[in-house]
């Protein structure tokens, strides 16, 4: 079930974004300051998490840390 978000009396579906990134505060933070706005959020702490939620969501976007272990 996708979200509704009423902007100007405009209905518009929430975009998703997943947060890849290993450290939590970061994580919490970003997910906090986007969920605020009205976003879905899907989080992540390694690329492997990232790759099975990428194959299994509809996302908008995806927010990645490059400095990953395992990528």
């Amino acid at each position: 079930m996708v979200g509704m978000l009423n902007m100007g009396g405009t209905d518009m579906c929430a975009s998703r974004i997943l947060i890849v990134e290993d450290d939590k505060d970061l994580q919490q933070v970003l997910m906090d300051l986007l969920k605020d706005e009205g976003y879905f959020i899907e989080e992540a702490t390694t690329g492997s998490q990232a790759l099975k939620k990428i194959k299994n969501s509809s996302l908008n976007l995806v927010l990645l840390d490059l400095g990953l272990p395992d990528i």
